[in-house]
């Protein structure tokens, strides 16, 4: 079970996270000026499996009613389950932060190219609640958005659990 609290310095947990990653990384996946100070409304996260193993943060766009959400895991803990986990977590808890919102949106960077290539291929053989709700082409790489409804949120699901990790480790 991963415990989670709101981050007490999310810029030092960017940037901790970089390091960790690779700077390199870090710019092509969420942007050149990154690590950044959390934007006004955004709540970061840090998630725990004893040790400190991913983040999330979520915001409430400031025109529609949408929730943004974002989610990184640190090398050592990728492909154990936990994205996943903080995934559904923090949907959860993004749905339930922001009761007038309808959606929940994360936006994928195309130099992330392994992180896209297995969520496609997982949401055409489990078509799963998510959908492709858009493409950003500036600025670049790009970025494409994955969305999910409340509605959809609350149906259940055969493979509700599921996600395109593998699953945890035992």
């Amino acid at each position: 079970m991963i415990a989670s609290k709101v981050s007490d310095n999310a810029f030092k947990l960017w940037g901790n996270f970089g390091l960790e990653i690779g700077m390199d990384k870090l710019h092509a996946f969420y942007g050149s000026y990154w690590p950044r100070a959390p934007l006004r409304g955004e709540i970061v996260f840090e998630h725990y499996d004893q040790e400190l193993v991913g983040w999330s943060a979520l915001r409430r766009d400031i025109l529609d009613p949408v929730i943004w959400m974002m989610v990184g895991i640190f090398p050592e803990y990728q492909n154990q389950g936990y994205n996943k986990e903080i995934i559904k977590w923090t949907v959860k808890t993004g749905f339930q932060m922001f009761p007038d919102c309808s959606w929940l949106m994360v936006a994928v960077s195309k130099a992330n190219k392994e992180h896209l290539e297995t969520r496609f291929a997982y949401q055409a053989k489990y078509k799963t609640k998510w959908i492709v709700a858009g493409e950003i082409f500036a600025p670049p790489p790009g970025y494409v958005i994955f969305g999910i409804s409340r509605e959809k949120y609350s149906q259940p699901s055969e493979h509700e659990d599921r996600y395109p990790e593998v699953e945890k480790i035992k």
